[in-house]
């Protein structure tokens, strides 16, 4: 596994906590792709994770990447939400997760019905 971004730390992909409020879902076809492309040109971006919660906010595509391929680290980077972000920006966590989102191609959605949504687009989606 090559690493070309900085980090705070390794971690095991098995340790790290989704966010509670991650609603993403991404298919089997997106993840075995992400895979590939770790596996190939190696991490540009580390797994992103809450120091306040110690809940991922940035990545979770990547961290079944690392499951799938066996890998028994990833990079990780801490962040410090304060309390005045959570109240300023409505809880900064999430909308960092929010943002990371943005960057999907094609994700499936699960729905507070608990359906599922798969969304395509050919360009930016934010949902």
């Amino acid at each position: 596994m090559k690493i070309h971004c900085l980090y705070d730390k390794l971690v095991s992909p098995r340790e790290l906590k989704a966010h509670a409020k991650n609603r993403n879902k991404h298919p089997d076809e997106q993840i075995r792709r992400l895979a590939d492309i770790l596996d190939y040109q190696g991490w540009r971006y580390p797994i992103k994770v809450s120091n306040l919660s110690g809940q991922v906010t940035s990545g979770h595509g990547r961290i079944q990447a690392a499951l799938l391929k066996g890998w028994q680290a990833v990079p990780v980077v801490y962040q410090d939400y304060t309390n005045l972000m959570r109240i300023k920006n409505n809880f900064r966590p999430y909308r960092d997760k929010l943002g990371a989102n943005c960057k999907i191609k094609t994700s499936e959605f699960s729905k507070a019905d608990g359906s599922h949504q798969v969304i395509y687009t050919s360009g930016i989606f934010c949902g």
